[in-house]
């Protein structure tokens, strides 16, 4: 049945006394001290014992034990939970994201995470959502055909420290921001970002991202390698023409090869930078 238990928060103050240097341990407590001589249980023994910490914060607290195995978790993470007494979970079973992935791949089935279970006559009767929110508000794809993972590594690791753990609202400037320190990433790929408008309706946000920089990619248009006219190598340039217009000349004596770039319709210049600049266009889908 699905039991909670209140557990010891990790320490973020003071220190652990410390015995007077010289001092002898007295034996029981050597042999009760946590080095791998002292410690003679065996590994099975070890992992049949109930975790202290949540599985998912590694912190304590109002807490939730999982039936199938020895983790537990912080009830907080499960809305659903916290609205329910104790009286109507002695009747269901609680089991963990850990679980609930190692059975879905078992059965090669992905489906919702749902974390309480209601057994009648040994098997599952009812599943009830543990979560209601635990649902996918964001999506994150890149348009580079042959995408080099490592480069959105800075990109990732900003996002889950910024949005996920200080709680930044993830405007167009923020998650440009966070583009911009993948330095590697803006002349590799384009990215869309797509937002739920809401948690109960099946409409979105589709944000395309683009990367613009006025010398070598022109309002996200990649530059020819060489001139189309006289095939010189790397002769284009890039001049400021009439409004927001961009032109590009070839600087080869006798060739008059010239090009415009402007700014596509529905897109915008969310924040220029020294190393140029992120546009993005927002469409609805879903309607």
């Amino acid at each position: 049945m699905a039991r909670t238990k209140q557990t010891t928060r990790r320490s973020t103050g003071k220190s652990a006394p410390r015995a007077p240097l010289g001092s002898k341990v007295k034996p029981e407590a050597a042999k009760n001290s946590g080095s791998k001589r002292a410690n003679k249980e065996s590994p099975s023994k070890l992992a049949a014992k109930r975790s202290k910490w949540c599985s998912l914060c590694q912190n304590g607290g109002d807490t939730i034990e999982c039936n199938l195995c020895k983790r537990i978790a912080c009830k907080h993470h499960f809305p659903a939970i916290v609205k329910l007494s104790q009286g109507e979970l002695d009747p269901l079973v609680f089991k963990c994201t850990s679980c609930e992935v190692l059975e879905q791949r078992k059965v090669k089935a992905h489906g919702g995470y749902k974390g309480l279970y209601k057994i009648e006559d040994g098997k599952e009767s009812e599943r009830m959502r543990a979560n209601s929110q635990m649902r996918m508000q964001r999506v994150v794809c890149f348009g580079a055909a042959a995408l080099q993972v490592p480069l959105t590594v800075p990109f990732f690791m900003g996002f889950a420290i910024s949005v996920y753990i200080e709680g930044v609202n993830l405007d167009h400037s923020h998650f440009t921001r966070l583009l911009s320190s993948a330095s590697m990433l803006n002349h590799h790929t384009t990215v869309v970002l797509y937002t739920r408008v809401a948690a109960n309706q099946p409409v979105l946000l589709l944000n395309n991202y683009r990367w613009s920089h006025h010398t070598v990619w022109p309002y996200g248009e990649e530059l020819p390698l060489q001139c189309p006219d006289c095939s010189l190598l790397a002769s284009l340039k890039i001049k400021a023409g009439q409004g927001d217009k961009l032109h590009g000349t070839c600087e080869q004596k006798g060739c008059g090869f010239s090009c415009a770039y402007a700014l596509s319709e529905g897109y915008k210049v969310v924040k220029a930078i020294e190393q140029g600049a992120w546009l993005v266009s927002v469409e609805t889908v879903g309607k």
